[in-house]
């Protein structure tokens, strides 16, 4: 699909756009993919196989975009294309982080270009261990207990310290502390934060605790203290792991308690069920909205929503990569069942293996957008209430 650059030259080349591709085929032996070509640069994405349309993101001016090459399916010939909303430079900003690296992996791109009002609270320090061969150093502990213990002081330090590759002050860094796994036990029953992973501003939310505080609680403070523009959190709705869900439940309580309601929240997607019996990467649904997400979207926000991608440089996209490649949990060894089913995936073609990370979050989060479902702040708490109370 070849684009006349003549016709695009009336549109504003400052504007980022996305463009909602129709599916009408897919093909059974080959990867789906689509890949828009610019005059030295080619995005590719890839799509999964049931895909009925997706929103893609192009994140250079239209007039850039030179064709649209697509492999391993068939699409309509009339693809529908808008303008996102812009998100100022300047704007007041909270990222909900459940655990370390769930903020760099959704949104270091966005709180890099914002590193002067940005803050990013992480609720838990991602301490949960299983059994110690999963250990980061490999025989650092011999007692599960300790291993714990040791595993989120590791993870609360790349926490605190790995968003300075964007140049977020420490000051700007909270972790609040929380059990990891059970952050919808802390919001039910109250559970109190754990106190060596607890790391907090006094300004904003006191270090010292007692049987008052509590993660709504300390939300609520920030809410009223910070009144930030933005928030950006875990989609409810498509998210499935449990704390990534318990996370924006508790934001939407803080909303509720403090009186205060931010103009936009963004909603990104880390963890999806449904993505992981299919053939493509399990996380490549991150680049891009997919007809799915749209779908559900619909369904449970009926005053509409709208789609944010934010961009990089080729710069700070490797930025990106050296802040996700730094953090603990991302290094770690892949399972051997997972070892294996990656090896029978690339022994029979249905793998794109260029430039592969060894861990499959930094393969697919290490892009050069970030999108996010975007809403306002009064519509989120109550359609989040709303599906709760059903």
């Amino acid at each position: 699909y070849i684009l006349d650059s003549s016709s695009v030259n009336i549109i504003n080349n400052g504007s980022s756009f996305v463009i909602i591709f129709n599916v009408i085929e897919h093909s059974f032996f080959s990867q789906s993919r689509i890949s828009l070509c610019y005059e030295n640069e080619r995005e590719v994405f890839s799509l999964c196989k049931n895909e009925k349309y997706a929103a893609i993101p192009v994140n250079r001016p239209l007039c850039d975009l030179k064709k649209i090459e697509v492999s391993g399916l068939k699409i309509n010939n009339r693809c529908s294309l808008f303008v996102q909303s812009d998100i100022g430079c300047d704007e007041r900003s909270i990222v909900i982080s459940p655990h370390p690296d769930d903020a760099e992996l959704s949104s270091f791109l966005y709180y890099a270009k914002r590193n002067n009002t940005t803050y990013i609270v992480n609720v838990t320090a991602g301490e949960y261990l299983m059994r110690l061969k999963s250990q980061y150093i490999d025989g650092l502990s011999d007692d599960l207990t300790e291993a714990v213990s040791l595993k989120g002081m590791i993870r609360l330090w790349n926490g605190l310290h790995i968003p300075a590759l964007a140049g977020i002050a420490s000051s700007q860094i909270l972790s609040l502390g929380y059990q990891d796994g059970k952050i919808e036990l802390s919001i039910k029953k109250s559970l109190p934060p754990i106190s060596e992973y607890r790391y907090t501003n006094d300004n904003l939310v006191k270090y010292d605790f007692d049987d008052r505080v509590s993660l709504v609680g300390d939300l609520s403070l920030l809410m009223n203290k910070l009144k930030p523009t933005v928030v950006i959190v875990p989609n409810p709705f498509i998210d499935t792991h449990s704390d990534h869900v318990a996370s924006a439940w508790a934001i939407a309580k803080a909303m509720e308690a403090s009186g205060f309601y931010p103009e936009k929240i963004l909603l990104y997607a880390i963890h999806k069920k449904g993505y992981k019996n299919r053939i493509v990467n399990s996380y490549e649904h991150c680049r891009y909205i997919s007809g799915e997400d749209l779908d559900i979207m619909r369904k449970v926000f009926l005053g509409g929503f709208s789609i944010y991608s934010e961009c990089s440089s080729e710069r700070l996209h490797k930025m990106k990569v050296i802040a996700l490649d730094a953090m603990h949990d991302l290094r770690h060894k892949d399972r051997f069942l997972k070892a294996i089913k990656k090896k029978l995936k690339k022994a029979l073609f249905l793998r794109r293996e260029d430039k592969q990370h060894p861990h499959e979050l930094v393969n697919s989060f290490g892009k050069r957008n970030e999108v996010f479902i975007v809403v306002d702040g009064r519509s989120f708490c109550s359609t989040l209430n709303g599906v709760i109370h059903e």
